[in-house]
């Protein structure tokens, strides 16, 4: 904490954490409401009844079409989202649920993109969300990735 008594967000740097554990799971989607039943099982630290821990999923998005895509994700607490290793959103602080949004990146169907979210909670309300605009039937609307566009290999036999 700085002396303001805020949290420097320097403070929650995924490079620079030592993981206590390692989980390695498949999930379709991230639409993640509370983080609780994604760490069922062990793993988040509890300190004084708060829950303190990061994540990182990584795969791949297989584009539905060619087009101009914007990537949302909404957070609590912080959140990074790289697309081929670029980092397109920082969202990476302490905070009740933001959302940011990407530039406009041009995807090509069903060439696969590199994606990586990285995300941290330090106590109270905990969700993750990811979307993407311009690649569902109704290109002004922020839609779920469907689970048949996200796989965790760059085969689209992935699942």
């Amino acid at each position: 904490y700085n002396k303001a008594g805020k949290a420097n967000p320097s403070d929650y740097n995924v490079t620079k954490t030592t993981p206590i554990w390692k989980q390695y799971r498949i999930f379709k989607n991230i639409h993640f409401s509370s983080m609780t039943n994604i760490f069922t099982g062990g793993g988040a630290t509890w300190i004084n009844g708060g829950h303190y821990y990061t994540a990182v999923f990584t795969g791949f998005i297989f584009p539905k079409k060619t087009a101009l895509t914007t990537f949302k994700i909404g957070s609590d607490d912080g959140s990074r989202l790289y697309i081929n290793d670029v980092k397109v959103i920082d969202n990476w602080k302490l905070q009740a649920t933001t959302w940011k949004e990407s530039a406009a990146i041009q995807l090509t169907k069903d060439i696969p993109i590199k994606i990586k979210l990285e995300y941290f909670e330090k106590g109270g309300g905990h969700n993750l969300y990811l979307r993407w605009r311009g690649q569902e039937a109704n290109p002004a609307t922020f839609n779920i990735i469907s689970k048949t566009r996200m796989k965790y290999n760059n085969s689209s036999q992935g699942y």
